[in-house]
């Protein structure tokens, strides 16, 4: 049995221990987590009573896990998967919450001992005045891993009993109140007192090859990076060598332990194949039902740029609002306006087809998830686009005049609550924009992208964004969002086709205009417009006067003040003038002098 000394540095005592678990069990993620938090508490406390080293995979499946006693440790490699993943859920917590009060858990790969890493300094000092709400302060500390630096100090003997004898003492207690206060996980059946939940996604590291591994190494590192920028997904990396049986009965076993009607858990394989010129081919699998949901193929090149080219439309596919991932999780059966997940869900949906009925169900329930959960940092994103959207898209009469500036309380909160959040750097963008502060829009902005370069929505939203407020690289990334979605918002595409009509190239905007979609009810007014602006600019005004007796007939409003649509799409007043200025001159609006500044 180790000596006390060697199992917790010195100044870190029992109580400074059961601290440290306690604020781990109480993040979400954990909290949210039964089977790992039993874990955690088990590991801790073994380690505490000495045995962290000589613990076994028997040992951490039946007292750590439940299994059974009749469970093979030779057969079922369920103990060192579920030990990985409390290792990797270890290592995100404190890459998102820091260290607090000089003390970190760490479990190295290979071992079942948790080490306490002491004064370990935190990973982000606070940001100062002029840093903007939800932009993470820089100057990151790595902290340094267990057994780096001098031995360990000794102590007395008598030390070494106490001290033991304390910490099973405060475990035991640890475990015992993290048992009782924390709730058990949530489901998808829509009951009112719980949270729905993303899915979960395990990545599998990529096979392939022996002569290949630095490559299939790239490629997980690509992957997982570019999986772990979305909201839509809970990533979980997998041990290199755990077999699709393994991984996919371990996983069974732990959602046996659930709810039913939980929602998926998927897992992604990858094979790289051999030759001159290797494929990566994917595999998307549901272990909850055992459907194959989604497979793909790559050629992969030499070097990381020949990988991120291959590479970036697979991650798109995957993760963006509407790609492979979030449509199999709206699959799922349920109420749809669950609290929670699946209520955002069906929010992404309303962002692509806007209407008051939808705003208002809407409102209702990430009110509803707020009134669970008042910290739900994707919630109050939602919050504040809906809210905003009451005015700017005339979806509520008796909206405030002054409800851009709630708009902005609602993501100035999400972006406090998670500064890390793409969407939410987005949200706080947009709000900004109504707000008339286009120095917080750019920043956001261009924060969102850096924090998910692979969501063609948000990209289109943040090009218009930073269109609006000048930036020259605006429209290349409106285009790049086409490209990635050729299915993009009427808006993202509308806003190329008035960049053309401005550089007075009216044949690609009338081949733009001509291959946009059949419009949806609620998207053809602007439809109607964008075509009476182009066919007015290319001289054919019976073409433009069909056109606006079409608008006329969806939305009089937007015949008498056509502006008015521009303004909710946040165009730049230069195109605004540019396109009243085509309207007037074919007779369809009264002249107007052009305006001196965007509002």
């Amino acid at each position: 049995m180790a000596d006390q000394a060697d199992i917790v540095p010195r100044g870190v005592d029992g109580r400074r221990i059961e601290a440290e678990v306690a604020r781990i069990s109480a993040a979400t993620d954990f909290a949210r987590a039964p089977v790992m938090r039993r874990l955690l508490d088990f590991l801790v406390a073994e380690t505490l009573a000495g045995r962290g080293d000589s613990l076994k995979a028997y040992a951490v499946a039946v007292d750590g896990l439940g299994r059974p006693d009749d469970f093979d440790a030779q057969a079922d490699s369920y103990p060192r998967v579920q030990v990985g993943r409390l290792r990797r859920m270890l290592e995100a917590f404190y890459a998102r919450e820091g260290v607090a009060d000089g003390i970190r858990l760490h479990i190295p790969p290979g071992q079942y001992r948790v080490f306490f890493e002491s004064d370990v300094p935190s990973p982000a000092a606070a940001p100062d005045s002029s840093t903007a709400i939800g932009e993470p302060a820089t100057g990151t500390a790595t902290p340094p891993m267990a057994g780096e630096g001098g031995a360990p100090a000794t102590s007395p003997p008598w030390v070494a009993i106490v001290g033991t004898l304390l910490a099973i003492v405060v475990a035991a207690l640890v475990g015992a109140a993290i048992y009782l206060t924390h709730p058990a996980d949530t489901d998808m059946t829509g009951d009112p007192n719980r949270l729905t939940l993303p899915p979960e996604l395990s990545f599998a590291p990529i096979t392939g090859p022996a002569d290949r591994s630095a490559t299939e190494r790239s490629i997980d590192t690509f992957l997982v990076d570019g999986l772990r920028r979305s909201w839509l997904i809970r990533l979980h990396e997998e041990e290199k060598g755990v077999t699709q049986a393994e991984a996919s009965e371990a996983v069974r076993r732990e959602l046996a332990q659930e709810p039913p009607n939980r929602r998926p858990y998927f897992r992604l394989t990858g094979t790289l194949t051999s030759g001159a010129e290797p494929e990566l081919q994917l595999q998307l699998t549901n272990i909850r039902s055992g459907e194959l949901v989604w497979t793909g193929q790559a050629a992969i090149g030499d070097g990381p740029d020949a990988i991120r080219t291959a590479l970036s439309p697979i991650v798109t596919e995957l993760i963006q609002p509407y790609g492979v991932i979030a449509t199999a999780t709206r699959a799922v059966e349920g109420d749809r306006f669950a609290p929670g997940h699946r209520c955002l869900l069906e929010f992404d949906r309303y962002r692509r087809d806007r209407n008051a009925a939808l705003n208002l169900r809407l409102r209702e329930c990430v009110d509803h998830t707020l009134a669970l959960e008042p910290g739900h940092a994707m919630a109050l994103a939602a919050k504040s686009f809906l809210e905003l959207d009451r005015k700017v898209y005339r979806l509520d009469p008796s909206a405030p005049d002054d409800i851009a500036v709630t708009s902005l309380a609602y993501a100035r909160r999400a972006a406090m609550a998670d500064p890390y959040n793409a969407f939410i750097q987005l949200t706080l963008a947009r709000a900004s924009q109504f707000a008339g502060t286009c120095a917080l829009t750019v920043r956001s902005s261009r924060r969102a992208l850096e924090l998910n370069p692979y969501d063609p929505d948000l990209m289109g939203i943040a090009g218009l964004l930073l269109l609006n407020c000048g930036q020259p690289d605006a429209e290349d990334l409106i285009r790049r969002a086409v490209k990635l979605d050729p299915e993009a918002p009427l808006g993202t595409r509308n806003m190329l086709i008035y960049l053309a009509l401005d550089r007075n190239d009216i044949a690609t905007a009338q081949r733009m205009v001509d291959a946009l979609p059949p419009p949806t009810a609620t998207v053809q007014a602007s439809n109607e417009l964008v075509r009476a602006v182009v066919a007015a600019s290319a001289g054919d005004m019976a073409k433009a006067k069909a056109a606006w007796a079409r608008l006329e007939a969806v939305d009089p409003q937007t015949t008498q003040d056509p502006d008015s649509m521009y303004r909710r799409w946040m165009m730049p007043q230069r195109l605004r003038d540019h396109s009243l200025a085509v309207l007037a001159r074919a007779g369809l609006i009264p002249p107007r002098a052009p305006s001196a500044a965007a509002p």
